[in-house]
Parts: structure tokens; sequence; C-alpha cells
């Protein structure tokens, strides 16, 4: 039979990989928010880029209608990008509620393994 010493160390280890878990996925997840954004900056400094170049006077690709096409295309691959931001920003919040009680749990196992109580964060249970 197991002693409650090394059960509270096996409850420890569990939590901690819990913790471990759910932090790795917030990284994950704040991550490919990071890239998603810096393609969402490269679509906007590529169309400020072609503003710039038809200060310049009219080109082959204007000239040819190409522009309007490739406006087109920017816009709905914007719309695209943003889209998966907002998906993508609506996983790292329930990510980060996961994490924030996995934490919790984490240093509730911890208090009990120095022999404190762990105190509720909730004001109104005792």
């Amino acid at each position: 039979m197991r002693t409650d010493r090394e059960k509270i160390a096996a409850l420890r280890r569990i939590v901690d990989a819990a913790w471990q878990v759910e932090q790795s996925r917030t990284a994950r997840i704040a991550s490919e928010e990071a890239a998603l954004r810096n393609r969402i900056d490269a679509l906007s400094a590529c169309r400020q880029d072609r503003l710039q170049d038809l200060t310049r006077g009219p080109d082959a690709a204007r000239l040819a209608g190409a522009d309007p096409l490739w406006e087109s295309w920017i816009d709905g691959r914007r719309s695209d990008l943003l889209t998966e931001l907002a998906r993508l920003l609506a996983q790292k919040d329930r990510a980060q509620r996961r994490l924030a009680r996995a934490f919790g749990r984490r240093e509730a196992a911890t208090g009990i393994a120095h022999g404190n109580a762990p105190q509720s964060g909730r004001p109104d249970q005792p």
C-alpha cells in the first residue's frame, strides 16, 4: 500500500505534467498567432509598396488590368487570414483558461506537499 507521501508525490507529478502540456499548447498557439499576424502585416506591406509604385505612373500591370484583380486577391486573402486569426484567438483564450486552471491545481498540489492547506481562490466558498 502506498503512503500518503507517495500519493502526494504522484499527484504532484501528474498535475505538473498537465500544467506543462497546457503551457506547451498555449505557447504553440501564441507562436501560430505571431506567424499569422506577420502574414497579415506582409500583405499590408505589399499593398503599400504597390500604392507607392503607382505614384510613379502607370505600368504594365495597371495597363493590363491586373491591379484590380491583385487587389481583390489581397482583400480576399486578408479576410481569410483575419478569420483564421479570430479562430486562433478564441483557441488562445480557451488555452489560457485551461493553463490557469492547471496552474492552480499545480499550486494546490505543491501546497499539500508542503503541508499547507490549499486556499480557495473563490471568496464565496469556505
